[in-house]
């Protein structure tokens, strides 16, 4: 395999992003490229950093992993190994859609089981099959909702989450939409 793997460490936990960094220094190829610890600065961080790989907390203030990733999704999907401290979560969406997922707290044998996950996943980038697991997910979560009750918009250099309640019309204006 070759060339770097550029990580980006996203969770709102300092403990917990320490414990993945220090997990991350042993491995030979790969770096951090940035972390985050909430949801809007790593949908920033992911559009202009572009990382192969994501560790990517699903609870957090603001916008969660999954609102991340929708986010993300249509520009730039990078592969994801969500992090989570609650296995309901975790369990059926991860197993069916995610290229693996992290337990908290996890062991390092258990680590370096979603790393390999997603080792192999990176290497074979041509085949799309985790873009789709995470976009039927998206669409998945869409359904559940029987219809969205806020989208994230990007806003100069942030992104804000906007409440669809507060919209009365949507009006192409160019690349642009005005709400």
């Amino acid at each position: 395999m070759g060339g770097m793997i550029r990580a980006l460490i996203v969770d709102d936990e300092p403990l917990a992003r320490e414990g993945l960094k220090l997990h991350l220094a042993k491995e030979k190829d790969v770096s951090i490229v940035g972390e985050a610890g909430e949801g809007r600065r790593a949908t920033a961080m992911i559009a202009s950093l572009k990382p192969d790989l994501v560790f990517l907390d699903v609870q957090m203030p603001g916008l969660d992993g999954f609102e991340v990733v929708e986010a993300v999704a249509h520009t730039f999907l990078p592969t994801i190994v969500f992090v989570t401290a609650y296995d309901q979560y975790a369990i059926r969406a991860f197993e069916v859609h995610a290229i693996d997922y992290l337990l908290k707290p996890f062991n390092g044998e258990r680590f370096t089981t979603a790393l390999r996950k997603a080792r192999e996943e990176i290497s074979a980038r041509g085949s799309q099959e985790s873009r789709t697991r995470l976009l039927a997910m998206i669409a998945e979560r869409a359904g559940a909702a029987a219809h969205v009750q806020r989208f994230v918009i990007k806003s100069g250099e942030g992104y804000r989450l906007v409440p669809t309640a507060d919209v009365a019309s949507f009006e192409a204006q160019g690349n642009y939409v005005r709400l």
